[in-house]
């Protein structure tokens, strides 16, 4: 079952996190894997999402232990942050989904995904924008499959 986040789902937030962060570092290289979860700032981040008026944040449950999370929000467009100054458009963004292996492909993702758009819609918001890494070919394919697109490139050069 898909519902909002709650404060007492924290404890099973770390343990996604932990299995999230494990799976992460198997799409970067060694200099931009994550070696440790710091609880502190994790749980102040988590709460502080929670009550987020311009957020989503969403848990798939089982029983009594989660299976995955979504987060998205609404934020300006991040050119805007910089100091250009244009058109205020204000984005949807994904900033985060993970389901653990044995709930993918049961279309919670999809759920997922649909919840937030349609929460974006009934805001008026006319975009919706997400960074994923280009190593994560199964999450590409899926966002493809809304029509998400690729709109920049970043880029890293290692200089030692």
């Amino acid at each position: 079952m898909i519902r909002k986040a709650k404060t007492t789902d924290f404890d099973e937030y770390m343990r996604l996190e932990t299995l999230y962060n494990r799976e992460h570092n198997t799409l970067e290289n060694s200099d931009f894997r994550i070696t440790s979860l710091n609880k502190s700032p994790l749980k102040k981040n988590f709460l502080k999402k929670i009550k987020q008026k311009n957020g989503l944040f969403l848990v798939l449950e089982d029983g009594n232990s989660l299976q995955g999370y979504f987060f998205g929000e609404i934020s300006r467009n991040k050119m805007e942050r910089y100091g250009y100054l244009h058109k205020k458009i204000l984005f949807g963004y994904i900033e985060n989904v993970f389901i653990t292996k044995k709930y993918r492909g049961k279309k919670f993702f999809k759920e997922f995904t649909n919840q937030f758009l349609n929460y974006l819609k009934k805001k008026r918001i006319k975009y919706c924008e997400l960074h994923v890494s280009r190593n994560n070919k199964i999450a590409i394919k899926s966002y493809e499959k809304y029509g998400f697109v690729s709109v920049e490139q970043r880029m890293r050069l290692k200089l030692l």
